[in-house]
Order: C-alpha cells, then structure tokens, then sequence
C-alpha cells in the first residue's frame, strides 16, 4: 500500500502543497490528516502511516517551506503558525467529502491541527497529537523577553542550531552515514532517517543534494510564536488523544496537568522509554493507539448524526 504524490493548489498564490496520499480503503473511509515537525516532511513518516491505510483515507502533507511543497517561505516575514494552519484548512476544504476527519501530527504538526481545529471545527471529529508544542502564553512572551535581551533559552538554541544546519550533501548515503546515531537522529532506525532523506532533498544546481527545508525558514519556525494556541484551547470540541515521551519531551506532566484543566474531552499517555521523537522510535506503539482513536471518534460522529 505505497502511497502516491499529489500536488494541491494554494488558491491565490504560486506554488502547491504536496503530499503523500493512501487511498487504498476507499472514498466512504474516515480520513486522517498527518503532519509533520519542523524540519521534517511527510515521507519521514511513511513506515508510521503506511500500515494504517487499510482502515482510513490519510493525506501526509508537506508543511509550506517543507518537503516538495513550494509555495512561498520567506523566513523574514514569519512571526506566527498561522500560515500553516491557514494551508491545512485550505487542504481540508479540497478533501473534503462528507467523512468525518481526524487531524493528527508530531511536533509543530501536532500544534497546527489545534489552530486548525480551533479556526475551522466543522468536520473534525478528533485530533491525535504526538509531542505537541504548546505553553500558557505568558511562557511564549518570557521566551520572547529573553530573545530581545540576548539571554538564550531552548527555542534560540534550537533556532541556532537549524540555521546553521548543512544545506548541501554529495550524496544520500553521506547524509545517512553523517545523520546516524547522531542528535535528533540518535535513535532512530536507518530505515527512517533514509525515508527522512528522500523527502526532503532534491537534487543540487551545483551537483549532489539540497535540503528542500531550508535552513533559515526552519530556524524562523522555531522563533515564530506570536500565534495564541494556549487561550482558545477551551473552545475545542472534540476529543483529543496525547501522546508523549518520557524524556526531552516538550509536552512534560506539569504542562499535562495544566492542559487537561482546560480540555474537556482529554486522554494522554506518557510512554516509557520514549523521547519527543516517539514516532519514529515506537511506531507500532502509535498505530495502535491512532486505530483504537479513529475507531472510536468516527463510531461517535456516526451515532450523532
């Protein structure tokens, strides 16, 4: 059940967003919406996805500025996620066919199906988060202070360190042998950090490879925060399913315990041996669980209508 690649238009604007597309269970099937973390691009995730396609419809999209979408990533005019929640919604609106939806994603995916959900409920019935990358609004504007006073915190290091991430590569199997074992790829399989590859290269105007992601746009993502996730999350109404690492998570029980103050409809599991790079580390783990969650959202959506 390989998937196929399309290519969406972005009405007003050049350029598409693609993604990867497994239709193999049919029109009448509930769809699955997946997005990735920054930096990353949608065939990273294709060994997590591919096993599901027998039970839903699942659109994995390259986020704007990742993978093979090309539409326009200035990185100086970046201050927010919204760009990428406005992308999702217009994607939702072109899939759209009367089945409900669940929106899932890792990372600053996982935080772009809330805006998304927030903006634009009609049809989704879940949302199945993986890391998601979410704080009270008065830690995005202490984070903010920091950056204007040159005090460094998490989000600049990171920002640092994707700027100065290499952009160009020989070949793809350098870029394996140097990824391996190696920072955010410590521990993931080689299988996956080839699939890693394979979205998001193309070939180089001076030989070799590029990265599709450049640097600097990934480096803004990680600034960009002026977005207000934190204060409309009571306002989702649907339910929502959190999954999380034990280690170097960015979803930690104290920020658990605030959240579920503030979700009705709530559950998270915390994994053992696991760190923010749960998808890739324990994939079956997640697909069990992103089964049982479609199985019991869609089973509620039906028995409301």
């Amino acid at each position: 059940m390989e998937p196929k690649r399309e290519q969406f238009d972005r009405p007003g604007e050049h350029g598409s967003l693609s993604a990867l597309v497994w239709d193999h269970a049919g029109d009448a099937a509930p769809l699955l919406i997946f997005l990735h973390a920054n930096g990353f691009n949608a065939n990273t995730y294709k060994r997590l996805l591919t096993p599901l396609a027998d039970q839903m419809r699942i659109v994995a999209l390259d986020m704007r500025g990742h993978g093979f979408s090309d539409l326009a990533a200035d990185p100086d005019r970046l201050r927010n996620w919204y760009i990428y929640r406005d992308d999702l919604n217009v994607l939702r609106d072109t899939l759209s066919r009367g089945q409900p939806t669940v929106l899932a994603g890792h990372s600053l995916g996982a935080a772009t199906a809330v805006l998304a959900a927030q903006s634009c409920p009609t049809g989704i019935v879940g949302l199945f988060l993986i890391e998601p990358v979410m704080a009270p609004g008065w830690a995005w504007r202490v984070a903010s202070l920091m950056r204007r006073m040159g005090i460094s915190n998490r989000v600049a290091r990171l920002s640092r360190a994707a700027a100065a991430r290499r952009m160009t590569w020989p070949d793809a199997a350098t870029m394996l042998n140097t990824y391996r074992g190696r920072r955010a790829f410590r521990t993931w399989p080689d299988a996956t950090i080839a699939d890693y590859i394979k979205g998001g290269t193309r070939p180089s105007a001076g030989g070799g490879l590029e990265l599709t992601c450049h640097p600097n746009w990934e480096a803004a993502t990680f600034k960009a925060h002026s977005h207000n996730l934190w204060a409309k999350l009571p306002s989702l109404n649907c339910p929502v399913h959190i999954m999380a690492g034990s280690a170097h998570s960015t979803f930690p029980p104290a920020l658990a315990d605030r959240v579920e103050k503030r979700l009705k409809d709530l559950t998270i599991q915390r994994i053992e041996q696991a760190t923010h790079f749960l998808p890739m580390e324990q994939p079956e783990r997640i697909q069990q669980e992103l089964r049982r969650f479609m199985s019991d959202v869609t089973d509620r959506a039906t028995a409301t209508i």
